[in-house]
Protein backbone atom coordinates (compact mmCIF):
# COMPACT_ATOMS: atom_id res chain seq x y z
CA UNK A 1 0.00 0.00 0.00
CA UNK A 2 1.19 3.48 -0.39
CA UNK A 3 1.15 6.32 1.90
CA UNK A 4 -0.49 9.47 0.73
CA UNK A 5 2.98 11.42 0.75
CA UNK A 6 3.49 8.57 -2.29
CA UNK A 7 0.65 9.25 -4.32
CA UNK A 8 1.05 12.32 -4.13
CA UNK A 9 3.89 11.88 -5.71
CA UNK A 10 3.35 9.32 -8.44
CA UNK A 11 0.24 11.84 -9.51
CA UNK A 12 2.90 14.69 -9.53
CA UNK A 13 5.27 12.38 -11.85
CA UNK A 14 2.10 12.10 -14.31
CA UNK A 15 0.81 15.27 -14.79
CA UNK A 16 4.65 16.30 -15.49
CA UNK A 17 5.08 14.02 -18.10
CA UNK A 18 1.95 14.38 -19.31
CA UNK A 19 3.08 18.36 -19.51
CA UNK A 20 6.44 18.13 -21.03
CA UNK A 21 5.36 14.89 -23.32
CA UNK A 22 4.58 17.25 -25.96
CA UNK A 23 8.07 19.30 -25.67
CA UNK A 24 8.79 18.88 -29.21
CA UNK A 25 4.99 20.26 -30.22
CA UNK A 26 4.91 23.01 -33.02
CA UNK A 27 3.54 25.46 -29.81
CA UNK A 28 6.23 24.94 -27.37
CA UNK A 29 8.54 25.77 -30.39
CA UNK A 30 6.45 28.53 -31.57
CA UNK A 31 5.92 30.48 -28.63
CA UNK A 32 8.51 29.36 -25.86
CA UNK A 33 11.63 28.56 -28.04
CA UNK A 34 11.68 30.80 -30.65
CA UNK A 35 9.28 33.32 -28.60
CA UNK A 36 11.12 33.64 -25.99
CA UNK A 37 14.49 31.64 -25.77
CA UNK A 38 16.13 32.67 -29.09
CA UNK A 39 15.35 29.07 -30.58
CA UNK A 40 17.14 27.12 -27.47
CA UNK A 41 15.08 24.53 -25.95
CA UNK A 42 14.37 25.70 -22.78
CA UNK A 43 11.05 24.85 -20.91
CA UNK A 44 11.68 27.94 -17.90
CA UNK A 45 10.74 30.99 -16.95
CA UNK A 46 14.32 32.39 -16.75
CA UNK A 47 15.66 31.43 -20.26
CA UNK A 48 19.10 32.88 -21.04
CA UNK A 49 19.09 36.02 -18.85
CA UNK A 50 18.78 32.61 -15.75
CA UNK A 51 21.19 30.60 -17.50
CA UNK A 52 24.01 33.52 -17.42
CA UNK A 53 23.33 34.16 -14.13
CA UNK A 54 23.98 30.80 -13.51
CA UNK A 55 27.21 31.07 -15.34
CA UNK A 56 28.63 34.04 -13.78
CA UNK A 57 28.49 31.78 -10.17
CA UNK A 58 31.07 29.34 -12.49
CA UNK A 59 34.06 29.38 -10.35
CA UNK A 60 36.67 28.12 -12.69
CA UNK A 61 37.28 26.60 -16.51
CA UNK A 62 36.80 22.62 -17.11
CA UNK A 63 34.82 23.45 -13.15
CA UNK A 64 31.78 20.12 -12.80
CA UNK A 65 27.95 21.51 -12.71
CA UNK A 66 24.91 19.96 -12.14
CA UNK A 67 21.71 20.49 -13.15
CA UNK A 68 19.06 19.37 -11.24
CA UNK A 69 15.74 18.96 -13.38
CA UNK A 70 17.83 19.25 -16.63
CA UNK A 71 14.74 18.48 -18.61
CA UNK A 72 15.35 18.03 -22.67
CA UNK A 73 18.88 19.29 -21.73
CA UNK A 74 19.37 22.49 -23.71
CA UNK A 75 20.41 24.28 -20.60
CA UNK A 76 23.39 21.99 -20.09
CA UNK A 77 24.48 22.06 -23.43
CA UNK A 78 24.23 26.79 -23.81
CA UNK A 79 26.36 26.00 -20.22
CA UNK A 80 28.82 23.68 -21.08
CA UNK A 81 28.99 25.76 -24.86
CA UNK A 82 29.50 29.44 -23.77
CA UNK A 83 31.06 29.43 -19.89
CA UNK A 84 33.64 26.49 -20.80
CA UNK A 85 32.51 23.94 -18.39
CA UNK A 86 31.35 20.25 -17.56
CA UNK A 87 27.85 19.88 -17.25
CA UNK A 88 26.15 16.79 -15.64
CA UNK A 89 22.05 16.83 -16.12
CA UNK A 90 19.80 15.00 -13.88
CA UNK A 91 16.33 14.18 -13.85
CA UNK A 92 14.23 11.28 -13.05
CA UNK A 93 11.81 11.77 -16.48
CA UNK A 94 13.01 9.27 -18.97
CA UNK A 95 11.30 10.78 -21.86
CA UNK A 96 13.46 13.58 -21.15
CA UNK A 97 16.77 12.21 -20.64
CA UNK A 98 16.41 10.09 -24.06
CA UNK A 99 15.37 13.70 -26.16
CA UNK A 100 18.44 15.01 -24.16
CA UNK A 101 20.84 12.56 -25.27
CA UNK A 102 19.96 12.24 -28.83
CA UNK A 103 20.89 15.67 -29.38
CA UNK A 104 23.46 15.65 -31.89
CA UNK A 105 25.11 19.03 -30.49
CA UNK A 106 25.57 17.12 -27.38
CA UNK A 107 29.15 16.96 -26.18
CA UNK A 108 32.03 15.09 -24.15
CA UNK A 109 31.48 17.71 -21.66
CA UNK A 110 27.82 17.02 -21.23
CA UNK A 111 26.37 14.25 -19.69
CA UNK A 112 22.57 13.20 -18.37
CA UNK A 113 21.27 10.99 -15.53
CA UNK A 114 18.02 9.54 -15.38
CA UNK A 115 17.59 9.96 -11.47
CA UNK A 116 17.65 11.58 -8.38
CA UNK A 117 20.01 14.20 -7.24
CA UNK A 118 20.88 12.34 -4.48
CA UNK A 119 22.12 9.22 -5.59
CA UNK A 120 24.73 11.24 -7.16
CA UNK A 121 28.23 11.15 -5.53
CA UNK A 122 29.44 13.26 -2.06
CA UNK A 123 30.95 16.55 -3.21
CA UNK A 124 31.59 15.86 -6.48
CA UNK A 125 30.33 19.43 -8.14
CA UNK A 126 31.39 22.90 -8.25
CA UNK A 127 28.23 24.58 -8.89
CA UNK A 128 24.11 23.50 -8.79
CA UNK A 129 21.21 25.16 -10.41
CA UNK A 130 17.35 24.32 -10.82
CA UNK A 131 15.33 26.32 -12.88
CA UNK A 132 11.33 25.68 -12.80
CA UNK A 133 11.87 22.13 -11.66
CA UNK A 134 11.46 21.72 -7.73
CA UNK A 135 7.84 22.87 -7.36
CA UNK A 136 7.60 19.35 -8.78
CA UNK A 137 8.94 17.18 -6.07
CA UNK A 138 7.04 15.94 -3.10
CA UNK A 139 9.56 16.01 -1.13
CA UNK A 140 11.27 19.06 -1.28
CA UNK A 141 13.70 18.60 2.25
CA UNK A 142 14.94 15.31 0.77
CA UNK A 143 16.24 17.32 -2.57
CA UNK A 144 17.59 20.09 -1.40
CA UNK A 145 19.93 18.16 0.82
CA UNK A 146 20.47 15.78 -1.96
CA UNK A 147 21.98 18.98 -3.73
CA UNK A 148 24.10 20.29 -0.46
CA UNK A 149 25.55 16.44 -0.10
CA UNK A 150 26.85 17.14 -3.90
CA UNK A 151 28.08 20.18 -3.51
CA UNK A 152 31.91 20.50 -2.58
CA UNK A 153 32.49 23.21 0.87
CA UNK A 154 31.31 27.01 -0.37
CA UNK A 155 29.98 25.42 -3.73
CA UNK A 156 26.78 28.06 -5.13
CA UNK A 157 23.49 26.78 -5.56
CA UNK A 158 21.03 28.63 -8.06
CA UNK A 159 17.42 28.03 -7.50
CA UNK A 160 15.12 30.36 -9.71
CA UNK A 161 11.62 28.70 -9.60
CA UNK A 162 7.92 29.89 -9.05
CA UNK A 163 6.68 30.22 -5.01
CA UNK A 164 3.60 31.61 -3.41
CA UNK A 165 2.77 34.80 -3.83
CA UNK A 166 1.76 37.18 -0.95
CA UNK A 167 -2.18 36.93 -2.74
CA UNK A 168 -2.06 33.37 -2.98
CA UNK A 169 -5.31 31.51 -2.80
CA UNK A 170 -6.68 27.86 -2.78
CA UNK A 171 -7.84 28.52 -6.33
CA UNK A 172 -4.09 29.03 -7.41
CA UNK A 173 -2.97 26.30 -5.76
CA UNK A 174 -4.99 24.05 -7.34
CA UNK A 175 -4.89 25.39 -10.34
CA UNK A 176 -1.11 24.85 -10.29
CA UNK A 177 -1.54 21.49 -8.39
CA UNK A 178 -3.85 20.22 -11.43
CA UNK A 179 -2.43 21.78 -14.47
CA UNK A 180 1.06 21.80 -14.10
CA UNK A 181 1.72 19.15 -10.83
CA UNK A 182 3.16 21.49 -8.71
CA UNK A 183 2.93 19.78 -5.62
CA UNK A 184 4.22 22.95 -3.65
CA UNK A 185 4.50 26.48 -3.71
CA UNK A 186 6.67 27.81 -0.84
CA UNK A 187 7.05 31.16 0.68
CA UNK A 188 10.27 32.81 0.16
CA UNK A 189 10.41 32.74 4.49
CA UNK A 190 9.42 29.00 4.54
CA UNK A 191 11.86 28.43 1.73
CA UNK A 192 14.78 30.16 3.17
CA UNK A 193 14.35 28.56 6.12
CA UNK A 194 14.56 24.97 4.26
CA UNK A 195 17.39 25.91 2.75
CA UNK A 196 19.49 26.74 6.16
CA UNK A 197 18.11 23.04 7.70
CA UNK A 198 19.56 21.63 4.26
CA UNK A 199 22.85 22.66 5.64
CA UNK A 200 22.98 26.22 2.77
CA UNK A 201 24.36 29.78 4.30
CA UNK A 202 24.01 33.37 3.01
CA UNK A 203 20.80 32.37 0.53
CA UNK A 204 20.32 35.78 -1.24
CA UNK A 205 17.11 36.27 -2.85
CA UNK A 206 15.99 38.53 -6.00
CA UNK A 207 11.92 39.31 -6.62
CA UNK A 208 11.58 38.22 -10.89
CA UNK A 209 7.80 38.16 -11.06
CA UNK A 210 7.96 41.00 -13.23
CA UNK A 211 9.94 38.28 -15.69
CA UNK A 212 7.54 35.81 -15.28
CA UNK A 213 4.32 37.71 -16.21
CA UNK A 214 6.45 39.69 -19.29
CA UNK A 215 7.07 36.07 -20.49
CA UNK A 216 3.68 34.82 -20.34
CA UNK A 217 2.52 37.95 -22.08
CA UNK A 218 4.85 36.88 -24.70
CA UNK A 219 3.22 33.47 -24.98
CA UNK A 220 -0.07 34.82 -24.99
CA UNK A 221 0.91 37.17 -28.10
CA UNK A 222 2.66 34.50 -29.41
CA UNK A 223 -0.29 32.32 -29.51
CA UNK A 224 -2.71 34.23 -31.16
CA UNK A 225 -0.62 33.83 -34.09
CA UNK A 226 -0.14 30.13 -33.96
CA UNK A 227 -2.12 28.36 -37.05
CA UNK A 228 -2.80 24.29 -36.01
CA UNK A 229 -2.45 22.65 -39.35
CA UNK A 230 -3.30 19.03 -37.88
CA UNK A 231 -6.07 18.31 -36.45
CA UNK A 232 -9.11 19.42 -34.27
CA UNK A 233 -7.28 17.86 -31.12
CA UNK A 234 -4.91 20.51 -32.32
CA UNK A 235 -7.45 23.57 -31.46
CA UNK A 236 -7.86 21.92 -28.39
CA UNK A 237 -4.34 22.27 -27.39
CA UNK A 238 -4.35 25.65 -28.42
CA UNK A 239 -7.13 26.62 -26.63
CA UNK A 240 -5.83 24.95 -23.75
CA UNK A 241 -2.03 26.74 -23.67
CA UNK A 242 -3.97 30.15 -24.63
CA UNK A 243 -5.84 29.36 -20.87
CA UNK A 244 -3.05 28.57 -19.31
CA UNK A 245 -0.79 30.70 -20.31
CA UNK A 246 -3.07 34.00 -19.28
CA UNK A 247 -4.05 32.38 -15.99
CA UNK A 248 -0.35 32.22 -15.05
CA UNK A 249 0.18 35.92 -16.51
CA UNK A 250 -2.80 37.11 -14.73
CA UNK A 251 -1.52 35.31 -11.72
CA UNK A 252 1.82 36.86 -11.34
CA UNK A 253 0.76 40.29 -12.38
CA UNK A 254 -1.81 40.05 -9.12
CA UNK A 255 1.10 38.49 -6.95
CA UNK A 256 -0.58 35.37 -6.15
CA UNK A 257 2.17 33.53 -7.58
CA UNK A 258 6.10 34.88 -7.36
CA UNK A 259 9.19 33.99 -9.55
CA UNK A 260 12.31 34.14 -7.50
CA UNK A 261 15.87 33.38 -7.94
CA UNK A 262 17.74 32.27 -5.25
CA UNK A 263 21.75 31.93 -4.61
CA UNK A 264 22.61 29.71 -1.20
CA UNK A 265 26.48 28.97 -0.51
CA UNK A 266 27.29 24.89 0.36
Amino acid sequence: MWDEESMQRSQALATSDQVYARCDHSIWRFAVYDGLHGGWELANICGLQGLDAVGALIPAKNSLVVDVGCGSGDACLYLAQGFDCRVVGVDINQMQIARARSKPQACRRVAFICGDIAEQPLAAFDLAYSLDSLTLVSDLPGTLQGIRSTLRPAAQFFWADLFAGPNLDDETREYAWVQDGMINLTERVSASALLHECGFVEDRWLDQTDMAARAFSVICERLEYFTCTVAEIEEELLQEWKRASAYYRDAFRARRLCYLWCTASA
